[in-house]
């Protein structure tokens, strides 16, 4: 059970990296995306089908990206009309967080199956390649949240949807 939820976890974790990835690069989004899938081709020399196993998580993390743009909108509008009243209606304000938290959910399985199946495709030296580009940034994680004021959660604080 354990090893389940460690990779969980690692693919929960790698699919939040991929997405991170692509916001962080420059320009527009779907060009962003592109070079992510570019670089990731070059520095793993991904074969053709690898490749477009990497483009199908790559649509598929952009189509989750767009459904939470347009929530992003709609909380904008929700927001001020929480702000517009004159009493605080905290079913609406539950509602404005459901709705983001609920279509993380139900995208998940889509991102983690989309994932899984470009990582089944790379070979064992592809795979360690990934492995030590996440425990480098996962290092780095920790030297952040030691120079910060923040404590780093522990092990048992993380939760596994």
């Amino acid at each position: 059970m354990k090893k389940i939820a460690i990779i969980v976890v690692s693919l929960v974790t790698a699919g939040g990296i991929a997405i991170a990835s692509i916001a962080h690069a420059y320009g527009d989004p779907s060009k962003r995306a592109d070079r992510m899938v570019e670089k990731i081709s070059h520095r793993l020399d991904l074969n053709e089908a690898q490749i477009a196993n990497l483009e199908s998580l790559k649509t598929t993390v952009m189509a989750m990206r767009e459904d939470m743009r347009d929530t992003r909108s709609e909380a904008g509008q929700t927001v001020e009309e929480l702000l517009s009243s004159s009493t605080f209606d905290e079913q609406k304000a539950i509602q404005l967080i459901d709705k983001p938290m609920t279509q993380v959910k139900d995208k998940m399985p889509e991102v983690i199956s989309a994932f899984g199946v470009f990582w089944n495709s790379l070979d064992a030296e592809q795979q360690a390649e990934i492995k030590e580009k996440f425990e480098d940034r996962m290092d780095h994680r920790e030297w952040h949240y030691e120079r910060s004021s923040f404590e780093q959660p522990s092990a048992s604080q993380v939760t596994v949807l």
